[in-house]
């Protein structure tokens, strides 16, 4: 494993908490050689930690983007200071000399991920009346947003890993605020639109919903304990700003694509 010469930039978004996953996240920059297609490195975090992240994701690319070397990056090892890597160059069979751009977000336990996206609760066990500026500021505190649903599938990835993961204890049900908002003016259904812009999963809904009033833009998802009966859960739309989840609680679920 070798460096010459080297540049780092550093930054950790928040210090670990009891329920947090995020560990932190940065970026190594050094100058890479390797004769053959592929080779290891090791990658140091270059901040001080007491205990080594449970799970590490990363990318290579080349500083200067405009160069044509592209790499798959595998992590070998994870370990209290770094972690080791195999970089494989895939545009060419060839080795390369050039200055690499690591980017790395570091867990506290395995994620849950979806199609490139880690989910995960911002606490297991914790649920109270918010509104979503409530539930997206908790977010933003440990570095992701209120996820966003894009199709059915996605819904039953994160209908399911709230049911297992979240400790209901009395509770009959949760709700969990979404980044998306709810359209009733487009054409004659309404529209769910993420937080990119881009079209949503429009169904799933409680009974009696979507509602049509003007001001109800916010979306959240009703999730009943394990053994309840599921038909009484689903999306519901309300003001965003002034619905604070009623006499069912809510707790934040979080989302940040990988790097």
């Amino acid at each position: 494993m070798k460096y010459l010469g080297l540049l780092v930039v550093i930054y950790t978004l928040m210090v670990q908490e009891s329920d947090q996953i995020l560990w932190n996240t940065g970026n190594f920059e050094f100058f890479s050689y390797s004769p053959k297609a592929s080779t290891e490195a090791e990658i140091p975090y270059m901040s001080c930690q007491t205990a080594a992240p449970l799970y590490v994701s990363a990318t290579a690319k080349p500083t200067d983007p405009s160069l044509p070397y592209k790499f798959n990056l595998t992590i070998l090892k994870v370990s209290l200071t770094s972690f080791v890597v195999k970089l494989e160059r895939i545009d060419d069979s060839t080795g390369w000399y050039v200055s690499l751009n690591v980017a790395w977000s570091a867990f506290t336990r395995r994620p849950f991920i979806f199609r490139n996206t880690v989910i995960w609760l911002r606490d297991f066990s914790y649920a109270v009346a918010m509104q979503r500026q409530v539930a997206q500021h908790q977010c933003n505190e440990v570095g992701g947003k209120l996820v966003d649903i894009s199709d059915k599938e996605m819904y039953d990835a994160v209908y399911n890993y709230v049911e297992k993961n979240f400790i209901f204890g009395n509770r009959e049900d949760i709700w969990i605020w979404l980044g998306s908002n709810y359209d009733h003016e487009v054409m004659n259904t309404g529209m769910v639109v993420q937080s990119n812009g881009e079209a949503g999963y429009n169904g799933s809904w409680v009974v009696g919903y979507p509602n049509k009033k003007h001001y109800w833009h916010g979306l959240l998802v009703l999730i009943v304990s394990p053994g309840r009966n599921k038909t009484l859960s689903g999306m519901r739309n309300r003001s965003s700003k002034f619905y604070s989840c009623g006499n069912t609680n809510c707790t934040s679920l979080c989302a940040m694509k990988l790097l």
